[in-house]
């Protein structure tokens, strides 16, 4: 588990990251923070709340620093192991506050350009920020809680936005539609249907248009 790094104490204020991989510079990720462990704060590297195609799941791993169970991440373009998912935080590092991101990447392995922006400048849902340029901020998804309903059957349950980013379905179980960025940290976080409360996994989430 870990926590931005920074002064300040609002993490909309800190800078955005773009992640590549080391070994052969494919982009992993535009929503790159700069963080620290929270077991061990000596420890820098980057994180992300999102997954995005270039990031790939691997065999599961075991942490030095903590009991958390975790699972590698590797670049999908030469397999390179850049870091490492927390699938289920230990009671520790659960108790402890930290900016809710849950795909860590190890300093080692990857390499973080500043964007010279802000996380106030990225959409919730996960959408690149050219999109809401074009659609206004209620089109890119604004935060809402998790118990938000739809408005209508075209709606995001959870951040509103009327063009779902990546619409993904709940498949076998509920069914219900979501931006993939936005159900994808309702797994991390809760691992449950922020509708219905159905337990839910990753395994589970069936992106119905990529557009």
């Amino acid at each position: 588990s870990e926590y931005e790094e920074g002064e300040s104490s609002s993490i909309e204020d800190l800078d955005v990251y773009d992640i590549k991989c080391r070994q052969c510079s494919r982009e992993l990720t535009r929503r790159g923070m700069r963080v620290y462990l929270c077991a061990n704060p000596d420890e820098r590297l980057y994180s992300t709340d999102i997954p995005m195609p270039n990031m790939r799941r691997g065999v599961p791993m075991s942490l030095d620093s903590c009991a958390c169970m975790a699972e590698k991440v590797q670049c999908a373009s030469c397999e390179e192991v850049v870091g490492y998912h927390i699938t289920r935080p230990c009671e520790d590092c659960g108790s402890l506050e930290h900016n809710g991101h849950y795909w860590l990447f190890l300093d080692a392995h990857v390499i973080g350009d500043c964007r010279g922006i802000h996380w106030s400048d990225l959409p919730y849902n996960g959408a690149e920020e050219s999109v809401e340029e074009s659609g206004g901020a209620a089109d890119t998804g604004s935060h809402s809680t998790p118990e938000a309903r739809a408005e209508g059957p075209q709606r995001c349950p959870i951040c509103l936005s009327s063009q779902l980013w990546k619409p993904t379905r709940l498949r076998g179980c509920c069914g219900h539609l979501f931006c993939y960025g936005c159900i994808s940290r309702e797994v991390d976080a809760r691992g449950c249907c922020p509708v219905d409360r159905l337990p839910i996994t990753r395994e589970m989430l069936e992106v119905i248009d990529d557009a």
